[in-house]
């Protein structure tokens, strides 16, 4: 039932002033806590957001893994939806500690191809 009200609340964001969409950003999180990150319906509508509506999905993002470790599923969507140029790299930070590191280093790679990561191994004294 609530995935029928966010699916149409996208709608509205996308054609909503900055005001209007400020609000709903602020109002949506008791929304996406309750139906979660394992719903399905939930993750297709991530899956598939309309454009212009990146930041409600960066928002979601967020308050599904404030409390708790991303699925991989979850994981997995945005990384596609990352690869696919579709959202900025601030949507890795909310899955993070649900990417091995090597798919991290390769993600973070494409974010700053110049960059060369340097690690330091401090011996124990």
């Amino acid at each position: 039932m609530f995935l029928i009200y966010l699916t149409r609340l996208f709608s509205v964001y996308t054609d909503a002033v900055p005001k209007i969409q400020k609000i709903i950003l602020k109002n949506i999180q008791p929304l996406i806590k309750c139906i979660g990150m394992n719903s399905p319906k939930l993750l297709n509508i991530i899956k598939n957001f309309p454009q212009g509506s990146e930041t409600l999905v960066l928002r979601i993002l967020i308050i599904l893994t404030d409390t708790s470790r991303p699925t991989s599923r979850l994981v997995s969507i945005v990384k596609t939806l990352f690869t696919q140029k579709r959202l900025d790299a601030r949507c890795l930070i909310p899955i993070i500690s649900g990417l091995e590191k090597v798919i991290w280093i390769e993600l973070s790679n494409k974010i700053c191809p110049d960059y060369t990561p340097i690690i330091l191994t401090i011996p124990f004294i």
